[in-house]
Protein backbone atom coordinates (compact mmCIF):
# COMPACT_ATOMS: atom_id res chain seq x y z
CA UNK A 1 0.00 0.00 0.00
CA UNK A 2 1.35 3.09 -1.12
CA UNK A 3 1.82 6.06 1.66
CA UNK A 4 -1.18 9.09 1.45
CA UNK A 5 0.52 12.29 0.27
CA UNK A 6 0.82 14.60 3.20
CA UNK A 7 -0.73 18.41 3.01
CA UNK A 8 -0.31 21.43 5.12
CA UNK A 9 -3.43 23.80 5.14
CA UNK A 10 -2.49 27.39 4.80
CA UNK A 11 -5.22 29.64 5.74
CA UNK A 12 -6.04 32.77 7.86
CA UNK A 13 -9.83 31.44 7.94
CA UNK A 14 -10.17 28.80 10.90
CA UNK A 15 -13.80 28.13 8.88
CA UNK A 16 -11.97 26.62 6.15
CA UNK A 17 -9.15 25.15 7.73
CA UNK A 18 -11.60 23.04 9.78
CA UNK A 19 -13.97 22.47 7.04
CA UNK A 20 -11.20 21.77 4.53
CA UNK A 21 -9.13 19.32 7.12
CA UNK A 22 -12.12 17.49 7.45
CA UNK A 23 -13.63 16.74 4.15
CA UNK A 24 -9.86 15.50 2.47
CA UNK A 25 -10.42 13.03 5.50
CA UNK A 26 -12.97 11.38 3.52
CA UNK A 27 -10.49 11.38 0.34
CA UNK A 28 -8.67 8.05 -0.40
CA UNK A 29 -4.80 8.74 -0.90
CA UNK A 30 -4.42 12.21 1.13
CA UNK A 31 -3.81 12.93 5.04
CA UNK A 32 -4.06 16.52 6.52
CA UNK A 33 -0.92 16.92 8.86
CA UNK A 34 -0.79 20.47 9.54
CA UNK A 35 -3.39 23.31 9.21
CA UNK A 36 -2.06 27.08 9.95
CA UNK A 37 -3.82 30.20 10.15
CA UNK A 38 -0.17 32.22 8.80
CA UNK A 39 2.78 31.94 6.58
CA UNK A 40 5.03 32.56 9.92
CA UNK A 41 3.29 29.28 11.47
CA UNK A 42 3.80 27.39 7.87
CA UNK A 43 7.39 27.84 8.28
CA UNK A 44 7.53 26.91 11.91
CA UNK A 45 5.35 23.76 10.82
CA UNK A 46 7.76 22.90 8.06
CA UNK A 47 10.80 23.24 10.15
CA UNK A 48 9.29 20.70 11.70
CA UNK A 49 7.41 17.87 10.09
CA UNK A 50 7.99 18.54 6.00
CA UNK A 51 4.66 17.97 4.13
CA UNK A 52 4.28 16.64 0.44
CA UNK A 53 2.15 19.10 -1.21
CA UNK A 54 1.21 22.80 0.78
CA UNK A 55 -2.85 24.03 0.19
CA UNK A 56 -2.23 27.98 0.18
CA UNK A 57 -4.22 30.54 0.26
CA UNK A 58 -3.25 33.79 -0.93
CA UNK A 59 -5.28 36.44 1.13
CA UNK A 60 -3.77 36.02 5.22
CA UNK A 61 -3.18 39.03 7.11
CA UNK A 62 0.70 39.89 7.34
CA UNK A 63 2.61 38.11 4.52
CA UNK A 64 0.56 37.19 1.68
CA UNK A 65 0.58 33.66 0.45
CA UNK A 66 2.36 35.01 -2.87
CA UNK A 67 5.26 36.20 -0.85
CA UNK A 68 5.33 33.06 1.43
CA UNK A 69 5.61 30.77 -1.90
CA UNK A 70 8.11 33.38 -3.28
CA UNK A 71 10.47 32.58 -0.21
CA UNK A 72 9.37 29.29 0.05
CA UNK A 73 10.38 28.27 -3.59
CA UNK A 74 13.53 30.16 -3.15
CA UNK A 75 14.93 28.62 -0.26
CA UNK A 76 12.99 25.55 0.36
CA UNK A 77 10.89 24.23 -2.96
CA UNK A 78 7.40 21.92 -1.60
CA UNK A 79 4.79 21.31 -3.81
CA UNK A 80 1.97 23.71 -3.56
CA UNK A 81 -1.92 24.54 -4.59
CA UNK A 82 -3.09 27.41 -4.11
CA UNK A 83 -6.61 27.42 -3.10
CA UNK A 84 -8.65 31.13 -3.47
CA UNK A 85 -11.27 33.13 -3.48
CA UNK A 86 -8.79 35.46 -5.68
CA UNK A 87 -8.12 33.42 -8.59
CA UNK A 88 -11.77 32.66 -9.28
CA UNK A 89 -12.06 36.55 -10.02
CA UNK A 90 -9.30 36.94 -12.47
CA UNK A 91 -5.82 35.53 -14.70
CA UNK A 92 -3.18 37.98 -12.78
CA UNK A 93 -3.52 36.03 -9.42
CA UNK A 94 -3.65 32.79 -10.62
CA UNK A 95 -0.75 33.94 -13.30
CA UNK A 96 1.20 35.39 -10.36
CA UNK A 97 1.10 32.22 -7.88
CA UNK A 98 1.97 30.08 -11.24
CA UNK A 99 5.14 32.32 -11.79
CA UNK A 100 5.83 32.30 -8.21
CA UNK A 101 6.01 28.29 -7.65
CA UNK A 102 2.45 26.89 -8.07
CA UNK A 103 1.76 23.74 -9.28
CA UNK A 104 -1.37 24.15 -9.54
CA UNK A 105 -4.02 26.98 -8.70
CA UNK A 106 -7.94 26.43 -7.55
CA UNK A 107 -10.90 28.22 -6.62
CA UNK A 108 -11.87 28.45 -3.00
CA UNK A 109 -15.03 26.22 -3.08
CA UNK A 110 -17.81 28.41 -1.75
CA UNK A 111 -19.18 25.05 0.07
CA UNK A 112 -17.24 22.13 1.20
CA UNK A 113 -19.66 19.56 2.22
CA UNK A 114 -23.07 18.75 1.26
CA UNK A 115 -25.08 16.68 3.76
CA UNK A 116 -24.89 13.39 1.35
CA UNK A 117 -20.99 13.45 0.79
CA UNK A 118 -18.14 15.94 -0.49
CA UNK A 119 -18.79 18.39 -2.89
CA UNK A 120 -17.45 18.89 -6.25
CA UNK A 121 -14.98 21.01 -5.02
CA UNK A 122 -13.52 19.04 -3.00
CA UNK A 123 -13.03 16.04 -4.79
CA UNK A 124 -11.44 18.80 -7.76
CA UNK A 125 -9.35 20.12 -5.06
CA UNK A 126 -8.50 16.47 -3.56
CA UNK A 127 -7.69 15.75 -7.31
CA UNK A 128 -5.03 18.68 -7.41
CA UNK A 129 -3.31 17.84 -4.70
CA UNK A 130 -2.95 14.22 -5.71
CA UNK A 131 -1.37 15.55 -8.92
CA UNK A 132 1.12 18.01 -7.60
CA UNK A 133 2.01 15.58 -5.15
CA UNK A 134 3.63 13.66 -8.33
CA UNK A 135 4.58 16.80 -9.86
CA UNK A 136 8.59 17.33 -10.33
CA UNK A 137 10.21 20.24 -9.31
CA UNK A 138 13.12 21.76 -11.32
CA UNK A 139 14.74 24.95 -9.83
CA UNK A 140 12.16 25.52 -7.42
CA UNK A 141 9.41 25.56 -10.11
CA UNK A 142 7.12 22.53 -11.46
CA UNK A 143 9.28 21.40 -14.56
CA UNK A 144 7.52 21.72 -18.41
CA UNK A 145 4.75 19.80 -18.65
CA UNK A 146 3.69 19.12 -14.61
CA UNK A 147 2.14 22.00 -13.99
CA UNK A 148 -1.97 21.38 -14.18
CA UNK A 149 -3.55 24.46 -13.92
Amino acid sequence: MRDPVTILVVDDSAVFRVALTRALAHEPGLRVIGSVASAQAARDFIAVRRPDVIALDIEMPGENGLEFLKAQMASDPIRTVVISSLTARGTRTTIAALEAGAIDVAAKPTLLRRSEGPSDGVADIAMRLRAAASARLVGGRAAPGTAFA
